[in-house]
């Protein structure tokens, strides 16, 4: 439902070249030799594949190169082959690296930048990134009042220095600055490579609340199971229970479906349309739940989006909100523009701020990605006449 917002031009270069530093692609680029000249007369359409090239190819690319491998007829054998050298996740014997958990991390490590949010694909659910700890403060904080679980997950420091750090703690009560609490472990037989640890805390200890969607399916296409513009953030419904293997992009016509394409447009191809039962003739007679539907209305299009919404269930799962697009229309109809107004004079704040507060932060167009229902709170809110 939302874009992904890879990073601008400037820094694009840097993002791919730190994702293709995930893979053994020298390795890999022998592999993939191997294969293919073993296969030359078969997959002679393939013999120049890089591999560098394929794991940061766009979208458009890789149906294309896909579409060539299909036309090659593979064999089951010499798909598993190919699946081998772009292993995402499967086991082998002999065994040889899976990528998925390295890949993870690196959407981990740029969830800023990616703006790691809500899922991609419906706008329901938060997906997010969190360091298994407790909060706190700083890492003078996490020292002197850290448990041992807390502090095994830093970065190199095992149960035994962690043991260490949790007897000293009432000697850091009064201490403020980590270098007097250093001085003190030092003095506690903690190793030289460990205080360096210390001196800048990085955790260990992530847990991803996402899982990654292989747009083309990895089973079918597995040249571009470790492709980067092949993965979308997603949540787990939308992945593991509706996707799964469905195919959502038949060819490059169909390009603009996924989240990863500069031509994927959903939200302004889509708008969350109110329809009133008979007795209702305009948003302003809405007063109950059985007054209205809400239906996705493609603007252009038709047959393939409804096929994102049968493959994602949007329309099903989100007449479960109705009352939240209820509650917003009330609202809309108790806060007047004037009303608006006049609260932002007698708080002294602007009349977007107490539009935000009243309404919500999903109406705020910057934040369609960020917050969950954005899309679908700000088309009802449109349709209510809250401007």
């Amino acid at each position: 439902m939302n874009k992904i917002n890879y990073p601008t031009q400037n820094n694009l270069k840097k993002f791919l070249s730190d994702y293709r530093k995930i893979f053994d692609t020298i390795v890999m680029q022998k592999e993939l030799d191997t294969f293919l000249e073993a296969k030359s007369k078969k997959f002679k359409i393939l013999k120049k594949l890089k591999v560098s090239e394929i794991l940061t190819s766009d979208l458009g690319h890789l149906i294309d190169l896909n579409k060539a491998f299909a036309s090659c007829k593979p064999t089951k054998e010499e798909k598993e082959s190919i699946k081998k050298i772009f292993n995402y996740d499967s086991i082998f014997k002999p065994s040889c690296d899976k990528y998925q958990s390295k890949i993870a991390k690196f959407f981990v490590k740029n969830k800023d930048v990616l703006k790691l949010k809500t899922c991609y694909f419906c706008n329901l659910e938060n997906i997010s990134a969190f360091t298994d700890t407790s909060d706190y403060i700083n890492d003078v904080e996490l020292l002197k009042y850290g448990t041992i679980e807390d502090l095994v997950a830093i970065r190199g420091i095992g149960n035994t220095t962690a043991e260490k750090i949790k007897g000293c703690q009432n000697e850091f009560r009064g201490m403020l600055n980590l270098e007097d609490i250093l001085e003190k472990l030092k003095e506690n037989a903690v190793e030289k490579k460990e205080i360096t640890r210390l001196e800048s805390i990085e955790f260990s200890a992530h847990k991803y609340y996402f899982t990654l969607d292989h747009v083309l399916h990895k089973g079918d296409n597995p040249l571009s199971s470790l492709s980067l513009f092949n993965l979308v953030p997603s949540c787990y419904a939308c992945n593991s229970k509706f996707k799964t293997t469905r195919v959502l992009i038949k060819d490059k016509n169909d390009e603009f479906l996924s989240p990863t394409s500069d031509k994927f447009s959903f939200c302004k191809d889509n708008t969350f349309k109110i329809y009133f039962s008979s007795e209702v003739t305009s948003v302003t007679h809405i007063k109950a739940i059985d007054n209205f539907a809400i239906r996705l209305k493609p603007n252009t299009k038709k047959n393939e989006y409804d096929r994102y919404d049968q493959t994602f269930k949007l329309n099903a799962r989100y007449k479960e909100f109705k009352g939240e697009a209820l509650d917003l229309i009330c609202k809309g109809r108790r806060y007047t523009p004037d009303k608006l107004i006049s609260m932002s004079k007698m708080l002294g704040i602007t009349v977007d701020e107490v539009k935000e507060n009243v309404f919500g932060k999903q109406l705020n167009n910057h934040n369609m990605s960020e917050l969950p229902k954005s899309k679908f709170l700000s088309d009802i809110a449109k349709q209510a006449n809250i401007k």
